[in-house]
């Protein structure tokens, strides 16, 4: 299946959706409606084929997760995709964006954008409030959207907007994220389309805190718009050292963000700069 064509004759309808089912025809939704693209029913091998054009080196993550969001562009076209398996077979939605986003800068985004991702524990947002801190006025950060507890002094509106799993799964519906993940089981991160254009308007660099996977999709949409770096720790010892020391975790928890973070570092060469954290100061020098 050609992909790119796809996704032009789409476009070319006037149709925004398209569904990638195993056991049907390729479906696109006009006015409400799906319609059959062709008359070419998907095999599993068909399906498989499309999950790994679109994924490419993430598609291995949809068999851990069960479900994979990415953001690309494909004939020209900005799509967001979702991939998920459906009964033992991948399945795909992808979106064109085009009507909502048909160039990044309708967003109003800034010419620069700074972003920071690292897998939890690194210190990115510790280095993202000190750049902050030392550039008043020219930095603001977008906070993000989640569905996690507030932890520590953190407050709604400030750190993120702490939100329910069904309110954070109706701004998906709305099309309200730029970008969105499901970090863990009913655990949401998203960055707000409406925080960039309100960071626009007071004419200051945004600057993105997100985790590795949300900056990689923004990294994807943003291009040279964006500087992607990349916070690391030393090692997974030091990692494991710094998230028991936070007394906010359960073992569980930490068990489960070092493994991921292992994966996580596997990223670092997909970001523009890649900065580890030995100490806060010598990174705050770099």
């Amino acid at each position: 299946m050609d992909i790119e064509k796809l996704v032009a004759d789409a476009a070319a309808r006037g149709t925004s959706d398209i569904h990638v089912v195993c056991g049907v025809p390729v479906k696109l939704r006009i006015n409400g409606q799906l319609h059959d693209a062709d008359d070419h029913i998907l095999t599993d091998e068909d399906c498989e084929a499309v999950g790994k054009a679109l994924a490419g080196d993430d598609y291995e993550s949809i068999a851990h997760k069960g479900e994979l969001d990415l953001a690309a562009t494909i004939a020209g076209h900005r799509v967001r995709i979702n991939l998920f398996r459906q009964q033992g077979s991948l399945s795909a939605a992808i979106r064109i964006l085009n009507d909502r986003i048909p160039d990044i800068s309708v967003l109003g985004l800034p010419p620069v954008v700074e972003q920071f991702s690292a897998p939890s524990g690194s210190g990115k947002s510790t280095m993202v409030k000190h750049l902050l801190e030392t550039y008043p006025g020219k930095f603001e950060l977008s906070i993000s959207c989640t569905t996690r507890a507030p932890r520590g002094e953190e407050q709604d509106g400030r750190e993120y907007y702490f939100i329910s799993v069904e309110a954070f799964q109706q701004k998906i519906r709305e099309d309200a994220f730029i970008e969105h993940e499901q970090v863990y089981e009913g655990l949401y991160y998203g960055t707000l389309k409406s925080e960039i254009q309100r960071i626009e308007a007071a004419g200051k660099t945004v600057i993105f805190d997100v985790d590795v996977k949300g900056g990689i999709n923004l990294k994807r949409i943003l291009g040279d718009r964006a500087t992607s770096v990349f916070v690391c720790p030393p090692s997974i010892e030091e990692l494991s050292r710094r998230l028991h020391g936070r007394g906010d975790t359960s073992e569980e928890m930490i068990q489960k963000r070092l493994a991921k973070a292992e994966t996580e570092m596997a990223d670092a060469d997909k970001f523009d700069v890649r900065l580890v954290n030995n100490t806060l100061e010598q990174a705050f020098r770099d």
